[in-house]
């Protein structure tokens, strides 16, 4: 039971890294689209 309880602790740190990891790149992304539409204009 303890190690069930473990590996789905350890399987929420890994989801919760993940997307701060995609917040990150989205927010890379945006802001570059952002500055080549300010570019263009």
């Amino acid at each position: 039971m303890q190690t069930l309880q473990q590996s789905c602790r350890g399987l929420g740190v890994i989801v919760r890294l993940n997307m701060d990891m995609v917040l990150a790149s989205g927010t890379l992304v945006a802001a570059l689209a952002a500055a080549a539409w300010m570019a263009t204009v």
